[in-house]
């Protein structure tokens, strides 16, 4: 009989995901692939008005921010952040019966300050149920905590005057620390951001082990 242990280690150095059903539909949380760009693109490009604010780049318009050279730049960047412990993406893919596919979202963590060893989260997901974005960051916060990462905590800069980045924050059990004025350009302006964070413990990473579980 194999070991329970043995297998779990396994199944995280392969990089496999996980699967979860919310309200019906079938998602799969997995590693990002070059070959996912085609449905990566539909889908951000389709959710524009929602996405360009918080990700669209000063000096590109949508469309070039998704080109397939910006998709190889975008990929590269993340293989090496991962391979040096200081990115991590997954996407998050639904799949219909009857229907190919297709990525609907991404979470993952966007840098890691080597001084404080905290990562910052970053998500971000078409129309789906309310527990999917907190079913995939309580996975990555699961991966990171791990000592394969390390990191001591977990940031997660969001805009106030939105509501989802607040409904995360309490789905994680985040502490909200403060405002930084002017933190990041959203929309195109200078805008305030809650920052809130999560501190690698032992209760917190059990805590990120039960809900990464999904619904039961």
């Amino acid at each position: 009989m194999q070991n329970p242990t043995a297998s779990v280690l396994a199944r995280r150095k392969s990089g496999a995901g996980a699967r979860g059903v919310f309200d019906g539909r079938e998602f799969e949380l997995r590693r990002v692939r070059l070959t996912d760009y085609a449905s990566w693109r539909t889908i951000r490009l389709a959710n524009e008005r929602r996405l360009a604010p918080a990700f669209k780049r000063p000096d590109r318009t949508w469309e070039e921010c998704h080109s397939p050279m910006a998709w190889v730049e975008w990929f590269a960047d993340t293989a090496v952040g991962s391979l040096r412990r200081t990115r991590y993406a997954l996407v998050i893919v639904e799949h219909a019966a009857g229907k190919p596919a297709r990525v609907v979202g991404e979470v993952g963590l966007c840098g890691v300050d080597p001084v404080t060893r905290a990562g910052e989260l970053s998500a971000w997901v078409s129309d789906s149920p309310g527990t999917l974005v907190p079913w995939g960051l309580a996975n990555v916060i699961d991966r990171v905590f791990a000592p394969e990462y390390g990191l001591e905590r977990i940031v997660a800069p969001g805009v106030e005057t939105k509501g989802r980045p607040a409904h995360l924050v309490a789905a994680l059990g985040m502490e909200r620390i403060g405002t930084r004025r002017d933190f990041r350009i959203f929309n195109g302006e200078p805008t305030d951001h809650m920052m809130c964070v999560l501190e690698n413990t032992p209760e917190v990473r059990a805590s990120m082990r039960a809900l990464a579980a999904g619904p039961r």
